[in-house]
């Protein structure tokens, strides 16, 4: 599930960043504050997994 959450998140911080790169950056500044938390929960779910997969081993 978390794998999941991870491919979504990074889906639409890829969205947000072609949208903006389509329309112009200085234009969407909540776009920035956007891409920066789903960057923030992206790194949060990678280190979820990464935790996760060292207590299966």
């Amino acid at each position: 599930m978390t794998a999941l959450k991870l491919a979504l998140g990074l889906w639409v911080r890829d969205g947000i960043i072609s949208l903006v790169a389509v329309t112009g950056w200085p234009r969407w500044g909540w776009a920035h504050r956007a891409v920066d938390r789903c960057e923030v929960a992206a790194e949060a779910l990678r280190g979820q997994e990464e935790r996760e997969g060292h207590e299966r081993a």
